[in-house]
Formats: structure tokens, C-alpha cells, sequence
């Protein structure tokens, strides 16, 4: 940004300067104006393609954030997949340790019911394509899965 604010500053300069020369009556002035004209246009131009850069920029880290907290979100259901479709709950020996583990298993979904809607919501606005709203829908898909089990 300093070197930007740098060229800005460079213009505006080159801007009164300009003036001033206009002012003294040079007897290039309208030369002296056109030129500081294309100077700033072609400065305005530059200017707005940097604001798209930025804008692409912030896009794609925004982006790139997204899909980190969508995986660490997706592997977490499956992790969770796993323990909820296990069969040894059919198994009537020690019961207590399996209710208490049922237990445990219920809090961490209660406790991360936040995490996963946190990343439905935030995947609303990008529904642009179809294979993200494959993934939230998966993801929804699979958390009431476990939810359900229970």
C-alpha cells in the first residue's frame, strides 16, 4: 500500500503542478492539461484494476477458508459416522460403559451442532455451483444421520 499511496501522491502533485503551470498562462497549457489528463486516466484505470485484484484476492481467501472449515467439518461427521454405525452396541455385556460412552458421543454432536451449522450458513451465499451444494448437503445429510441414531 505505500508504494500505491506513494503513486497517488505523485499524481496530485503532477495535478497542481499542472494547474499552477495553467495558471501562469504557460504557453503549452493545453498540452501541459491534456497530458495530465491521460496521466490520471490512465492512473484511474490502474487504480480500478487493483481494487478488482484486492477484491478477487479477499474472494479467493474467503473462499479457501470455507472449504478448510467445510473439511474439517466433513471429516468430523465422518469420524463421528463411524462410532454411531458401530454394531458392538448389540452386545448386552457392560452396559454401563456403553451408556456412558453413548452419553459422551450425544454432548460432542450437541457441542458441535454450532460448528457444523456455522459452515451450512456460510456456504448459503456460495451455493454458486453444484458440487458445494452436493457438500452442504452432505454434510446436513450426515449430522442428522447422527442425530438421529441416538
Amino acid at each position: 500500500m505505500k508504494t500505491t499511496q506513494k503513486q497517488v501522491d505523485k499524481i496530485e502533485d503532477l495535478k497542481q503542478f499542472a494547474e499552477d503551470l495553467k495558471k501562469q498562462d504557460h504557453y503549452a497549457s493545453s498540452e501541459i492539461t491534456e497530458r495530465c489528463q491521460e496521466v490520471v486516466n490512465r492512473f484511474n484505470s490502474f487504480w480500478e484494476h487493483c481494487e478488482a485484484r484486492k477484491k478477487k484476492l479477499n474472494d479467493s481467501r474467503n473462499y479457501q477458508l470455507f472449504l478448510r472449515n467445510l473439511y474439517e467439518v466433513t471429516g468430523w461427521i465422518n469420524e463421528k459416522l463411524q462410532v454411531a454405525l458401530d454394531e458392538s452396541y448389540r452386545d448386552p455385556t457392560n452396559l454401563q460403559a456403553k451408556l456412558q460412552k453413548h452419553q459422551a458421543f450425544e454432548a460432542e454432536v450437541t457441542a458441535n451442532r454450532n460448528r457444523v451449522d456455522a459452515v451450512v450458513e456460510v456456504s448459503r451465499p456460495r451455493l454458486i455451483t453444484t458440487v458445494l451444494s452436493l457438500c452442504r448437503a452432505r454434510v446436513r445429510c450426515a449430522f442428522m444421520f447422527i442425530c438421529n441414531i441416538q
